[in-house]
């Protein structure tokens, strides 16, 4: 009997440094940083705009300048625009950030900036306006940022995970006071943090 004992406590012995040596690694998250590629202040306004052509701010393009708006008026909205590639699926993301630049001037009031994730359709900075923008669709974040602070890291996974083959739009709007912050024409474009499994 004892030797019984004795063998099957090897057997089992065995068993375990085999376990350990065939056991399949864990899976650990890998970040990809990625930067914005195209970024545009997108304008509409009932008002009339003098600069813009035929008067008409849903034709002013606004993709080359150094900074992106957001406000809501009276009969006027600004919304910021960011694009970005992500190097695979949205269907692989396992968590997403998006990191904006300092706002351009510092806050003066608490402000709320909105997330909205954008239709999922090609724009380019150059040509980009009130009237080919793409649909602006669920909200997936909104913060408040205390006067005088600047927006740090926001959750949007949802909406990264909606990136098919990669391309990623979203929309920065404000309901309270305006707010602007570097673009990626400024040297300062947005980031996003994105985790996968591998």
């Amino acid at each position: 009997m004892q030797l019984i004992g004795s063998t099957a406590a090897a057997i089992g012995a065995v068993f375990m440094m085999a376990s350990s040596v065939f056991a399949l690694p864990q899976s650990t998250p890998v970040q990809t940083d990625v930067a914005a590629i195209k970024d545009s202040t997108i304008y509409y306004s009932g008002t009339g705009c003098p600069t813009c052509p035929n008067g008409n701010c849903f034709e002013c393009t606004w993709g080359n300048n150094n900074t992106l708006t957001a406000f809501t008026g009276m009969r006027s909205l600004g919304r910021a625009l960011i694009g970005f590639q992500l190097p695979y699926d949205g269907s692989l993301v396992k968590t997403c950030t998006i990191q904006i630049p300092a706002f351009s001037t510092p806050l003066t009031a608490d402000t709320v900036v909105t997330i909205n994730r954008a239709e999922n359709k090609d724009w380019e900075e150059a040509t980009v306006n009130g009237y080919n923008a793409p649909a602006i669709y669920s909200e997936v974040a909104s913060v408040t940022v205390p006067a005088g602070q600047n927006l740090g890291p926001v959750d949007i996974s949802y909406a990264c995970r909606s990136a098919q083959r990669g391309a990623l739009s979203v929309y920065f709007s404000a309901s309270g006071p305006m707010y602007s912050f570097w673009s990626k024409n400024s040297g300062n474009p947005a980031i996003l943090h994105v985790t996968r499994y591998t």
